[in-house]
């Protein structure tokens, strides 16, 4: 349950990412266009530069955290989930076995 939950966040952080990836990359050619012009202009295309510079740093530390939960978190989760489950039915049938000879409940 809580793999799944977290692949899925890992999922939608990813997507989040690329939605992101698009519009830095629109906002690029506008300020790679301003940077060719004369004037304030060009003064902008340099701050939208940096700007996007910024965002994309951003947008991969977000891919980063993504892969780390869906690589890391949510299988590890996954392989514990099954140790458990395993473990909990191996204790289940100890207790009947014990309940049994005792007799506690005929």
């Amino acid at each position: 349950m809580v793999g799944q939950r977290a692949q899925k966040l890992s999922a939608q952080l990813r997507a989040t990412a690329a939605c992101l990836a698009g519009f830095v990359d629109s906002v690029q050619a506008v300020s790679d266009y301003a940077n060719n012009l004369k004037g304030a202009a060009r003064d902008m295309g340099v701050c939208m530069t940096r700007v996007c510079m910024r965002e994309r740093a951003l947008e991969h530390r977000l891919r980063a955290v993504a892969d780390a939960l869906a690589d890391e978190t949510a299988v590890s989760i996954q392989q514990r989930a099954a140790y458990w489950k395993q473990r909990t039915a191996e204790l289940d049938k100890t207790a009947a076995k014990h309940v049994k000879k005792v007799g506690l409940f005929s």
